[in-house]
């Protein structure tokens, strides 16, 4: 017999504040990739401003995403806006 999994507590968004902001959803939730496409990531590491890193993180679980996730869609995004020449 398995213990139930207990529900995810989800933030009060509206009082949430990062920086002058308040946070909020994204106009599209970010998909997940499937589990056998996240086995295959190589590992990937930058040094960013600890206050960037903490708004991003304090972000990625408002929205209910994984780090690794959001900023895999953020550089899809700076990526197609840079085209190479």
């Amino acid at each position: 017999m398995s213990a139930a999994r207990p529900e995810r507590h989800r933030p009060a968004v509206e009082q949430l504040h990062v920086g002058n902001d308040t946070a909020a959803p994204a106009a599209e939730p970010v998909q997940a990739p499937a589990a056998d496409i996240r086995r295959k990531r190589p590992p990937f590491s930058s040094y960013l401003d600890p206050d960037l890193q903490k708004e991003f993180k304090i972000r990625c679980v408002v929205l209910d995403i994984e780090m690794q996730d959001g900023l895999a869609g953020a550089i899809r995004e700076w990526l197609e806006r840079h085209p190479a020449p």
